[in-house]
């Protein structure tokens, strides 16, 4: 029999259990079921729990509804990059990229200096460039997280300095000037300090020399160092050319050696521009015959020193007499003779014909026989070295001057070249006497130099000459006394036949039968110094070897060519002072000397009232002093000085060092 029921279908309660299971699994609502068809969802649909997800969606709370939204993917951005950059290369590849790879906008937020345009950085000027790299998304992707990027811009660094190749030394100093193509400032270093120092951009000449200079420049945050320069300069010293021969010579002579010097050291060339008179090798000059002889001296330089201009001086050849010292056969002390003619007087040939030798070799023999000692007299090489000098003073001059000493030094010029050896110059004037006829001569006290009358007076006759006092010719007597007033020996006052006697210097005043004698008593001059002087200390006698000896300087003794004050001074030690100036306060003093073209100290000096000795008679008045110190000077030389007083130059002066 038929049921009334339809047949059991299996497949329709399998569906139904599946949807029921699934709607209790997802609605959570314990026994009560919520059927929910699973199906494909859109965005924007709505869904019934947030949280819920479906392949690319998830439910989401959207202004109090639940939609179905899609899920997007996370997104970064790359950029490969220098971190730094020289501005010339003007360009710069930049690259960047997203890991979605959708395309990147880059955007420059400093266009002053950068810009970039399809991945090529184009650079303008120094600095950070800076540039923002975004990319905003898709439907499939969120938006990156911007990224911004710096790169230091920088510029050259490289120092220009073109200081000049040479500079002298007598400039003193010399403002550098260097450059940068950064534009920062260049520094400066001296790498020989004891050549040249910097003071800042001042370079300071210190001494001839290679100057060495360094410029640096350290760099900025935009600017790497910059390569250092090195530069040397050479700091010349001056060369001039000290040349002043002779100017005249005896035949006789047949050669002479030429010294000249430079102020550079270096040594001279000479050559003549009269071959027939007078030839050169190196620096023999070899007389040819009676003429006149131009020697022309020249210095080339070098490195360190400038050429220098050539001198030329003329040096006249005689066959009987000269106008100027002759070489010297002498070393050391020795007296010079000098024959003066007035300029409107006759010229006797004094010097040739053995007048004034005579009365010199009975000079000496005098002083032999009394002190056992001779001083020596200045030769050549055939006899004595009696030079001639036609004054330009007339004969009332010279008989009526109340001194003649200067005029006389001075135009016979004999301390313009004033050799290696130590003199007393004796001029022997063709006069009948001398100061209105009160005296046959005068000397300094002390000295270097006197003057004697040595007229025959052939018209009215003559006090100073001929026989008298068992000497042949007074002359003889009047030479060795004014030479002893040289020496520092004031006048015996009380002893009329003593040879130092007092005024007046005439013939007369010791007794026809009196006995002239020197200091008898040994007393006075001769082992005593009761008169102002020893004169058995001093370094003047043949043959004479006493070390103990001390000899002063004697300053200013007539004004040089030149201008400079100086002193004559005996080589050895000696006490160097100011010629010129006192001061009240010293803070410091120093003894600096001209060497090779620059100023070397010799060391701190004193001051004191006798800056050069109380022995010499230029001194400060109270309250005031002068700078001095003692140096040693072995070498005969003329030197240039200076007193560098509280640090300031306060006196140039010179020193003719003689034997």
């Amino acid at each position: 029999m038929a049921s009334k029921y339809s047949p059991f279908n299996w497949k329709t309660i399998e569906k139904i259990s599946l949807t029921l299971l699934l709607t209790f699994i997802f609605s959570g609502q314990g026994s009560t079921f919520f059927i929910e068809k699973a199906h494909a969802v859109k965005a924007g649909q709505s869904c019934a729990k947030a949280g819920l997800k479906n392949s690319s969606f998830v439910c989401t709370k959207v202004k109090s509804k639940l939609i179905w939204q899609l899920v997007k993917k996370k997104q970064s951005i790359s950029a490969s990059y220098p971190t730094n950059v020289n501005v010339a290369t003007q360009t710069q590849k930049i690259d960047y990229f997203s890991t979605s790879k959708l395309p990147v906008s880059p955007v420059a937020l400093t266009p002053e200096i950068c810009k970039l345009n399809d991945k090529i950085l184009q650079l303008y000027s120094i600095g950070f460039c800076m540039v923002r790299f975004t990319q905003l998304g898709n439907s499939q992707y969120l938006a990156a997280l911007p990224v911004e990027i710096k790169v230091l811009i920088y510029g050259n660094n490289e120092i220009v300095f073109n200081p000049p190749t040479s500079l002298p030394l007598v400039s003193n100093n010399y403002s550098l000037l260097g450059t940068s193509t950064s534009g920062l400032p260049v520094a400066f270093e001296s790498l020989t300090p004891d050549i040249c120092s910097l003071s800042q951009n001042t370079l300071e000449l210190i001494k001839v020399g290679y100057c060495k200079v360094v410029a640096v420049q350290s760099g900025s945050e935009f600017y790497d160092p910059a390569l250092s320069v090195e530069v040397t300069i050479v700091i010349q010293g001056g060369n001039q050319i000290s040349f002043t021969p002779i100017n005249s010579l005896l035949l006789s002579t047949k050669t002479y050696a030429l010294s000249g010097t430079s102020t550079s050291g270096l040594p001279l060339k000479y050559n003549t521009q009269d071959a027939e008179i007078c030839s050169v090798s190196e620096s023999i000059l070899t007389l040819l015959k009676v003429g006149v002889c131009r020697v022309l001296a020249v210095q080339g330089g070098s490195d360190l020193y400038p050429a220098a201009q050539s001198v030329e001086a003329t040096i006249v050849i005689s066959g009987a007499r000269v106008m100027s010292d002759q070489p010297d056969t002498v070393n050391g002390f020795q007296v010079k003779a000098i024959y003066v003619v007035p300029s409107d007087g006759v010229d006797n040939s004094y010097d040739t014909n053995g007048y004034i030798a005579g009365f010199l070799d009975e000079g000496n023999k005098y002083l032999q026989a009394q002190l056992g000692l001779q001083v020596p007299i200045d030769k050549n090489t055939v006899s004595y070295d009696i030079q001639f000098l036609k004054t330009k003073l007339t004969t009332s001059y010279l008989l009526s001057a109340s001194s003649l000493i200067d005029d006389l030094m001075a135009e016979s010029m004999v301390l313009e070249n004033p050799g290696i050896n130590r003199k007393d110059f004796i001029f022997f004037i063709d006069v009948n006497d001398l100061k209105n006829g009160t005296a046959c001569g005068y000397a300094g006290l002390p000295g270097i130099s006197a003057v004697v009358a040595i007229g025959r007076g052939v018209v009215n006759g003559s006090k100073c000459t001929g026989k008298a006092l068992n000497f042949n010719d007074y002359a003889a007597v009047t030479w060795p006394h004014e030479l002893i007033h040289n020496f520092g020996v004031s006048h015996t006052l009380d002893n009329p036949c003593d040879f130092m006697r007092g005024n007046p210097e005439t013939p007369g005043t010791c007794p026809s039968n009196g006995v002239l004698t020197i200091d008898k008593e040994r007393s006075r001059y001769v082992g005593s110094s009761a008169q102002g002087q020893d004169i058995l200390k001093l370094p003047v006698w043949e043959g004479y070897t006493n070390k103990d000896y001390w000899s002063r300087c004697f300053l200013n003794p007539v004004p040089r060519a030149d201008g400079f004050k100086y002193a004559y001074c005996p080589t050895g030690t000696q006490t160097i002072g100011a010629l010129t100036y006192c001061w009240g306060s010293f803070s410091s003093v120093v003894l600096e000397e001209f060497v090779d073209g620059s100023w070397r100290s010799l060391g701190a000096g004193n001051h004191y009232s006798d800056p050069w000795g109380p022995s010499v008679s230029w001194k400060c008045s109270a309250g005031f002093s002068a700078p001095w110190k003692e140096v040693m000077v072995t070498t005969p030389k003329i030197a240039l000085y200076r007193w560098m007083r509280n640090g300031v130059e306060s006196e140039q002066f010179k020193v003719i060092w003689v034997k």
